[in-house]
């Protein structure tokens, strides 16, 4: 089968993850998403439909120069944690808001939004609302921990934390067990009560968070009042391709495939996998009368991920042989 579109990627959700075929995913994107106010899924579109774009000059190469170094999410669900993240940095680089740190923190991100909820996995849209609610800190301030601490596992805090992480655990976590608070925690990796505490209570709780909430809230004030984060919805191909061109990049939250991003799955659920994409980071998009179109949205296995995408080429196609669902 061959794809009409190729879109350049930019992953900042694999790293070592993906490599040992243990990439860590987001549950399945919700139906809620295709409301007005949220990511759509993109449509199927005639190649037709892209000619009054071809004339259009953008360097995409440049776009993707732009982008921060990539990281790896390690052994945590945070997929859309990372993709947010690094579309805020490369919106502070390419907007010179910030003096050469274009670092941030994505265990603060992940705090404020799953964290809160105390639900794995976010989205996109929500990211965005979180970071001009509550702003954003940088990854000196705190820093990533790749090792998730859910669910609560007794094995791991007796023989694989660190000393630092019980630390933090009993001072945190381990006084919200038997709440529903505790699920929260054991994701944000803090007392999801912190957050909107009261100054003064904070205060004398926990001073060190204190310091970390109110620098996050300066830089909402100071660089995000003049980037005015906002996020919009995405309703087809076109309308990615219109952003690509303005030099903005998409941060897409979609429907995970296995066969199609070549995953270790794949070949468990009956399904072709071609290494030679695998190490080239190629992605492909499964034709829905495919067996992977099929089996990897069956409840068991269904999952979502999040990507930045950041420039197009609609001479390159992609050819591959997949099995059909009969």
């Amino acid at each position: 089968m061959k794809s009409t579109l190729f879109i350049i990627v930019s992953l900042f959700l694999i790293g070592p993850a993906f490599a040992d075929d243990s990439v860590f995913l987001d549950p399945p994107y919700s139906p809620a998403l295709k409301k007005a106010t949220r990511l759509k899924k993109i449509e199927t579109v005639n190649a037709g439909t892209f000619k009054a774009l071809e004339s259009v000059a953008v360097d995409h190469l440049q776009t993707a120069l732009l982008q921060t170094p990539v990281k790896s999410q390690g052994r945590r669900g945070t997929c859309s944690i990372f993709s947010s993240t690094a579309v805020l940095e490369y919106l502070l680089k390419k907007e010179g808001i910030t003096s050469g740190d274009w670092d941030l923190s994505e265990q603060w991100l992940e705090y404020i939004t799953a964290g809160q909820r105390g639900s794995e996995g976010s989205w996109s849209y929500y990211n965005f609302d979180r970071y001009g609610d509550y702003g954003y800190l940088f990854e000196e301030d705190w820093s990533y921990n790749p090792l998730s601490w859910h669910p609560y596992d007794e094995s791991y805090w007796q023989f694989s934390a660190t000393e630092l992480e019980k630390q933090l655990f009993a001072q945190a976590c381990a006084p919200l067990q038997g709440t529903f608070r505790f699920e929260g925690c054991l994701i944000g990796q803090q007392n999801p009560d912190y957050l909107d505490m009261e100054a003064d209570q904070l205060l004398q709780v926990e001073p060190n968070f204190f310091e970390l909430r109110s620098k996050a809230k300066n830089h909402l004030q100071s660089e995000l009042g003049n980037l005015k984060i906002h996020s919009e919805s995405v309703w087809s191909n076109t309308d990615v391709l219109d952003h690509l061109d303005r030099g903005e990049v998409v941060a897409l939250d979609v429907t995970f495939f296995y066969e199609a991003w070549n995953h270790g799955k794949a070949l468990e659920l009956g399904l072709s996998r071609d290494v030679d994409m695998l190490n080239q980071g190629v992605v492909s998009y499964p034709h829905p009368s495919s067996m992977d179109y099929k089996k990897s949205r069956e409840p068991e296995v269904a999952a979502g991920h999040s990507i930045v995408l950041v420039g197009y080429d609609l001479d390159k196609e992609i050819e591959r042989e997949v099995l059909d669902h009969n």
